[in-house]
């Protein structure tokens, strides 16, 4: 059987990405016979696992843009989903369409998985195609639907012709549901998951009074994932501890310089990272003590489910999609310290009456976590072990008994 796999951006760096190339490493070694269709920028071409795959080049005669991003701060260089219009959003269609018609005419899939509920994946739903088509929800689709409307009748109008659609949580479903009048038979719930080879704990760690402890945020930089309000928490207790924080991610643009020049400020005490691949997060989550989640919007977050399996403890928001997901024995545990959100506006971002409060109680969970460690306080010791539903080798057996 043959599966094509489509992403209209970086098959890396970002959550769909890995979500991607997870289900592709996963269904290769089920013995599929595989496809990939990414987006890259011709100036910026990154290695890739797959045995077989194609590249659509932005920046290049085809497309004179950038690649059009599902967030609107992306770890690369990126165009905005707002922008995409006139000319340029049908150069993107034409492009997209014929980049895949021809694949499929030459591959031959049985079935096609493709990323996100959006343009490519509206593309190819209404291409009236004899294969299979599934679809996986990341939640930035949705969220590039609720800020934009000007792709919205065409999106619309195609996605309830897919085969099924594969979500993150319940919520999720509901919501595809109701933006899409999709049957919601055809939803499937299977969250995310994490790669044993990379993510696994090593030993339980003892803490006294003089022990360091180290904090990590990985992902994206930029104001939605909440980090420049994680830098002003911490500089708040920076001095009553002895700890560290490392961001290790990458991001673009004015949010990201001024993530820098804040870290810059707290250099004695913060230390920043690029971006990394899986085995150097899983090696560097292993080395450090609790991880701090404070995005504002995930369509799941994997990076927490990963964090975890390593046998960190958490600080995060109360993020609803993850909670629904993980369950309460996993979000009644003292592994994690959850921060109540702020109100936001414009799907995630801060209204500047709630910022100090905000900072506040971030502060204020990072300082309870820092001191239950202090105190060995009650852990739950075999926590990680409970992440194994979450591997991407359970995920990926769900997806296979649910398409086949």
């Amino acid at each position: 059987m043959k599966i094509l796999h489509l992403i209209s951006q970086y098959p890396s760096k970002t959550g769909s990405g890995i979500y991607l190339s997870e289900v592709y490493k996963n269904f290769k070694a089920m013995n599929f016979t595989q496809k990939v269709l990414c987006a890259m920028n011709e100036d910026d071409i990154v290695e890739v696992s797959f045995d077989n795959f194609e590249i659509i080049k932005f920046k290049s005669e085809e497309l004179s843009f950038p690649v059009v991003g599902m967030s609107d701060v992306m770890p690369y260089e990126s165009f905005l989903f707002s922008d995409l219009v006139g000319e340029n959003l049908e150069r993107y269609i034409n492009v997209f369409t014929s980049k895949i018609t021809n694949i499929v005419e030459n591959f031959k899939p049985d079935i096609i998985f493709t990323n996100h509920l959006y343009i490519m994946t509206s593309i190819v739903a209404g291409l009236d195609l004899k294969c299979k088509i599934f679809a996986f929800c990341h939640g930035t689709d949705l969220r590039q639907l609720y800020k934009n409307d000007i792709h919205k009748k065409f999106i619309r109008d195609n996605i309830p012709k897919l085969n099924g659609i594969f979500c993150l949580s319940e919520n999720q479903k509901e919501e595809i549901v109701n933006v899409f009048k999709y049957n919601k038979d055809k939803i499937f719930v299977i969250g995310g998951g994490y790669d044993l080879d990379y993510y696994y704990n090593c030993t339980d760690k003892i803490y006294t009074k003089d022990s360091k402890i180290r904090l990590i945020y990985a992902g994206k930089f930029s104001r939605a994932k909440g980090i420049i309000y994680l830098l002003k928490a911490f500089e708040k207790i920076k001095d009553k501890y002895n700890i560290e924080l490392i961001l290790a991610g990458s991001g673009t643009g004015i949010e990201y310089e001024e993530i820098i020049s804040y870290s810059g400020k707290l250099s004695d005490k913060v230390k920043l990272y690029g971006y990394m691949n899986m085995r150097e997060i899983g090696d560097l989550f292993r080395s450090c003590d609790i991880f701090v989640m404070p995005s504002f919007y995930e369509g799941l977050s994997l990076v927490t489910i990963e964090a975890m399996a390593c046998g960190l403890k958490v600080v995060m928001n109360e993020l609803e999609n993850f909670i629904n997901f993980v369950g309460e024995d996993i979000t009644k545990s003292k592994n994690i310290e959850f921060v109540k959100m702020p109100v936001l506006y414009d799907t995630d971002k801060v209204m500047e009456t709630e910022v100090n409060y905000y900072i506040l109680r971030l502060s204020m969970a990072l300082e309870n976590q820092i001191n239950n460690l202090y105190n060995n306080n009650n852990y739950e010791q075999d926590f990680p072990s409970k992440m194994i539903q979450f591997s991407w080798k359970n995920i990926c057996d769900n997806i296979k008994n649910t398409v086949i």
